[in-house]
């Protein structure tokens, strides 16, 4: 018997949830657009990830801890 692979084209997971909510790519840049023009300042940073997550780079900077030495900012590929 052949099974099938599946190809998703897509950059949301369907099952995804945020927050105990299903959202898709369009929900969670609207989410995004929201927290940068009326959410509290933590959610800005959780916005700007939204959005360099969904954009077109197949890379995102992020800051590490820093719990084993100075904090860096690194590129990691989506």
């Amino acid at each position: 018997m052949l099974t099938q692979a599946t190809t998703y084209n897509f950059r949301v997971h369907p099952d995804f949830r945020f927050d105990q909510n299903k959202l898709d790519e369009n929900g969670l840049l609207a989410l995004a657009k929201f927290y940068l023009d009326e959410g509290e300042p933590f959610q800005e940073e959780i916005a700007l990830f939204l959005q360099d997550w969904l954009d077109d780079k197949d890379y995102v900077f992020v800051k590490t801890s820093g719990s084993t030495g100075t904090p860096k900012t690194i590129k990691v590929k989506k």
